[in-house]
């Protein structure tokens, strides 16, 4: 495993964390969800216009497969799971969407296994489980209550990362991970616009000049997520990848804790030190 692609994903959970933080805030703030998920995929079409002009020539250069593999990716993570997982949050708080998404590591390894053929060590098994018992720990302070609507969403949208992680690897083996990122925020965009003039919101999407900084926050740091996490993919495998993005629980529990006012005991400290450590005797152990 290259130290390049451990880095790239640790500055991608970070970037996650920060986006789940921003969402939050704009979401409880009364920010409409459909509004807020049509505005986000807008800014990261946006934000995605240089790289096909940069990559123009790929176009005429995809094969079929390669376009399927990115149009699902659009569509699912850019559209479905987007969608799911901003209405999600309306209903959860930040820590709790942060454990959540660590869920797509154990999803991603059993994708992995079914179409890709990654096999991992008995080590890196057993480490990985214990870095996801400690972030289990760290989110739930291990007082288990039911669970709710906005929980129940997450966890579904994790399923669907799941896949698409490794949708992403197969990718790679031909397209750079800037250039998929861009593609499935076009993908992304044009399905969420569907539904929209479906649902006749095209013209009722609106933004409030006090969520704009939300909004863009949120959407940069989206978009700096998908490409370090797209990085780290190209240097790594995706089962290996999203284990060491088990990360985004500690960072995101940490930034909660300081924009927020949320607060961990002692318990979900030391749930949140094992999950750490055994996070990277994953990355180091072979």
């Amino acid at each position: 495993m290259k130290l390049k692609g451990v880095i790239f994903l640790l500055i991608s959970s970070i970037a996650y964390s920060g986006f789940l933080i921003f969402n939050k805030l704009a979401l409880n703030g009364g920010f409409e969800p459909f509004s807020f998920a049509f505005m986000m995929v807008t800014l990261l079409l946006i934000f995605s216009i240089p790289f096909y002009w940069k990559d123009r020539k790929k176009f005429k250069e995809m094969t079929k497969q390669e376009w399927l593999y990115v149009a699902l990716i659009g569509v699912i993570a850019s559209g479905i799971v987007h969608l799911m997982f901003i209405f999600g949050q309306k209903y959860t708080n930040a820590t709790n969407a942060g454990f959540i998404s660590t869920l797509s590591a154990p999803f991603t390894a059993i994708f992995a296994i079914f179409m890709i053929k990654e096999r991992l060590s008995i080590k890196r098994w057993f480490l990985g489980l214990v870095g996801l018992l400690g972030i289990i720990v760290l989110a739930s302070n291990l007082q288990f209550t039911s669970l709710t609507l906005g929980d129940w969403l997450i966890i579904l949208a994790m399923v669907f990362v799941g896949f698409t992680n490794v949708l992403a690897k197969m990718a790679t083996k031909r397209l750079s991970g800037l250039f998929i990122n861009a593609l499935r925020n076009l993908f992304g965009f044009v399905f969420i616009f569907l539904i929209a003039i479906f649902m006749g919101k095209v013209h009722s999407v609106s933004v409030a000049p006090v969520y704009w900084f939300y909004l863009a926050m949120s959407a940069i740091l989206t978009y700096t997520f998908l490409a370090f996490f797209y990085w780290g993919i190209e240097h790594t495998s995706p089962t290996i990848a999203t284990v060491i993005c088990l990360s985004i629980a500690v960072f995101t529990s940490i930034f909660a804790i300081a924009f927020l006012g949320e607060s961990l005991t002692i318990i979900q400290w030391i749930g949140g030190s094992i999950g750490i450590l055994a996070i990277i005797g994953f990355v180091i152990i072979k």
